[in-house]
């Protein structure tokens, strides 16, 4: 499929809020974290949060040819969100390697 062919295709899953993760779409994604009781502790947007991101990440991955430039502003975002990531990943990863922990903030 040529690039603007499939630009074209996203633009319209855009459009038509056809956006799905898996089998489920956004709304069921909503409807199972309103439906689902969550302690007052414990995380429950972040794992359905990195499921999008990465599912996003793949897709814009696909989309964008080798070396293709985008604007400055798309640059900047795309490296705020990766600097994030990887701070918490480093968080996370260490407590789990090092001190055998789950994540709990200290």
């Amino acid at each position: 499929m040529k690039r603007k062919d499939r630009i074209l295709e996203m633009k319209s899953i855009v459009r038509n809020a056809e956006l799905s993760f898996g089998e489920d779409t956004i709304e069921d994604i909503l409807k199972k974290l309103k439906n689902t009781k969550h302690d007052e502790h414990k995380s429950y947007m972040a794992k359905p949060q990195l499921y999008a991101i990465a599912k996003m990440a793949e897709e814009l991955h696909e989309l964008l040819e080798d070396g293709e430039p985008i604007d400055d502003w798309a640059e900047s975002h795309i490296a705020k969100c990766e600097q994030m990531l990887q701070s918490v990943y480093n968080k996370i990863t260490y407590k789990k390697t090092y001190r055998g922990d789950s994540y709990d903030e200290e």
